[in-house]
């Protein structure tokens, strides 16, 4: 399973595995990130997504990829 976060300004990061995704957004959005759907949002109050989380170029949510 390939696993990568995909940011709105069309960078990419692969990451090595689920517990890694909540790191790399930690790192990148900073703490208080919210995700629903396979969009993350850098904070409960923005608007616009941030990211997308993509499994094998398919966008998926998170609570898929951690079960």
């Amino acid at each position: 399973m390939k696993i990568t976060i995909e940011y709105l300004d069309g960078a990419r990061r692969s990451v090595g595995g689920a517990g890694d995704i909540a790191t790399c957004l930690d790192i990148d959005l900073g703490k208080g990130w919210v995700e629903a759907h396979g969009e993350v949002w850098a904070s409960k109050s923005s608007t616009q997504p941030s990211a997308k989380l993509l499994v094998n170029g398919e966008q998926t949510s998170l609570d898929w990829i951690t079960q």
